[in-house]
């Protein structure tokens, strides 16, 4: 979750420093504030499944992320304009990235739910011995 807070922080930053423009504040082509949470937590999964698992080859990702503006019935360029206006606007950003991040922890608590996986077990460190002093 930690690489997921800190990509969001790159992201937002990055977006910031091209976000910074005269002129019209609201482009035109905006996604709605849920469609844009929805679409924003798959790509953040997608983002962590790539990172988790191996990069994908960029025709792999390239796919994937069509499969996402399908899902979702909307395009790149509506969600590229989507986060620009949020960019000029970070605190609001910063908070659907909170909510984005508590949808995938929803998400990831149901699958453990309903696959029983249990938490992870703190790693075993070897038991070592008392040296005997040397006479």
């Amino acid at each position: 979750m930690r690489k997921i807070i800190a990509s969001a922080v790159v992201i937002m930053a990055m977006w910031g420093i091209i976000g910074c423009r005269q002129g019209n504040d609201e482009p035109a082509p905006r996604m709605s504030e849920e469609k844009f949470k929805n679409v924003l937590t798959d790509i953040l999964i997608l983002k962590e499944v790539n990172e988790r698992f191996g990069d994908f080859r960029d025709s792999l990702d390239l796919n994937l992320m069509q499969s996402i503006w399908r899902r979702h019935h909307t395009d790149s360029l509506s969600f590229y304009t989507t986060l620009a206006y949020y960019s000029a606007h970070p605190e609001e950003l910063l908070e659907i990235y909170r909510e984005a991040d508590e949808r995938i922890k929803k998400k990831m608590d149901s699958l453990n739910a309903r696959y029983k996986v249990p938490p992870p077990r703190p790693a075993k460190l070897p038991a070592f011995k008392e040296k005997q002093p040397v006479r």
